[in-house]
């Protein structure tokens, strides 16, 4: 896959050799000469000196053969015009952007950014449910729908252990999407009884992941 990043720092240089380490081809956009020199001799990759927003630097870059741009710049509004105007320049590119302002999500979705990614959304998650119970995980979130991606076991004595999942009274707002038992992968029905050792994953509303946590955890 072919990806152009945008932006500076720490963030842009940890992406960029994660991605090159997996076999993509990278273009990296960025007006830090360091960083640009680091990800050359690194990940052997190209790097452009420049504005993300400028249409000159990012057709230099291969946008027009790009599956993917990130935007990983300083500020929200240089990640929502540069991922416009990627838009504009090659309509089926895909585009992913580092939410630095929650307020801005929206905003994000509504305008050029198919994948916007919330770190703060993600915090959250992991403080409400990583930490509630050692055997219960926040997997994602969908921007989307607003729906959790919540994992969990179903440990030895938990209460939702040998149930049905009809008989669970899970809350509204919450949906159990699959059961992994050993090496089978169940879609789960009324019928379905859960066994200690199954993992299963959830979406829920956010304001229903608390509780769903707190059920699992028991």
């Amino acid at each position: 896959m072919y990806v152009i990043v945008c932006g500076t720092g720490q963030i842009a240089y940890n992406l960029t050799v994660d991605l090159t380490s997996r076999g993509h081809e990278v273009t990296v956009v960025s007006l830090d000469p360091e960083l640009c020199e680091h990800v050359k001799e690194r990940c052997k990759c190209s790097a452009i000196e420049g504005f993300s927003y400028d249409p000159k630097v990012l057709g230099d870059a291969g946008i027009e053969r790009a599956e993917t741009l990130v935007g990983c710049e300083l500020t929200d509004e240089e990640n929502l015009v540069v991922c416009h105007l990627a838009k504009v320049l090659n309509p089926s590119v895909r585009t992913v952007a580092l939410v630095r302002s929650p307020e801005n999500d929206e905003v994000y979705r509504e305008i050029a950014v198919d994948i916007p990614v919330n770190a703060t959304m993600t915090l959250v998650l992991a403080i409400e449910q990583k930490v509630t119970a050692a055997n219960v995980i926040a997997l994602g979130h969908l921007q989307r729908t607003n729906m959790d991606i919540i994992g969990g076991v179903i440990s030895e004595g938990s209460s939702l252990a040998d149930k049905s999942v009809g008989d669970l009274n899970l809350p509204p707002g919450v949906l159990l999407i699959s059961i992994v038992r050993g090496e089978e992968l169940i879609v789960p029905h009324g019928g379905t009884f859960l066994r200690p050792g199954d993992e299963i994953i959830a979406l829920a509303e956010p304001s229903k992941a608390p509780e769903l946590t707190s059920q699992l955890s028991l």
